[in-house]
């Protein structure tokens, strides 16, 4: 009975030893990324969601969890789809949840992670093609396909 009022009595985005939870600390490091690729300040971001940017240094950090509703505000300030924030969550991170009640994730979460246009990189990758001038893009788009067409080995043939 003892132990059970322990648990009770830990805040809920902590581990039981106290650290902060994997997964809280994932969707943290996503918004920083996402946050530094627009050169937005903590006090930006602060500021567009009507927090202190001791609040924002918190949810990056994973200390603080990040409400379902801040969570859609935050994406939206950051131009990304919610799922953008979960994306490249590893297993332990799923597994070590406090909640988890089974090792697989539910289908259609993985598969959306999976879509490439929910990847970040994407997201990257866009925004710098757009960037180039014409004649510029047109090789670079040359370039990536005599890429895809070489066989270039992806990460995990590596």
């Amino acid at each position: 009975m003892t132990e059970l009022k322990e648990i009770i009595k830990k805040p809920r985005a902590k581990n039981l030893d106290g650290t902060p939870n994997l997964i809280d600390k994932h969707v943290g490091s996503r918004i920083r990324a996402r946050r530094t690729m627009l050169k937005l300040s903590q006090v930006d971001l602060a500021s567009q969601l009507g927090v202190s940017f001791q609040q924002i240094q918190k949810y990056e950090i994973g200390s603080n969890r990040v409400s379902a509703s801040r969570l859609w505000d935050i994406a939206r300030s950051l131009s990304v789809d919610v799922g953008f924030l979960f994306e490249d969550l590893n297993s332990e991170a799923m597994m070590n949840s406090p909640k988890s009640f089974s090792s697989a994730a539910p289908t259609d979460f993985v598969a959306s992670i999976a879509d490439p246009m929910h990847r970040g990189e994407t997201l990257e990758l866009i925004k710098s093609f757009n960037s180039l001038r014409p004649d510029h893009s047109k090789y670079v788009l040359s370039l990536i396909k005599e890429m895809t067409k070489s066989g270039v080995p992806q990460e995990e043939d590596k």
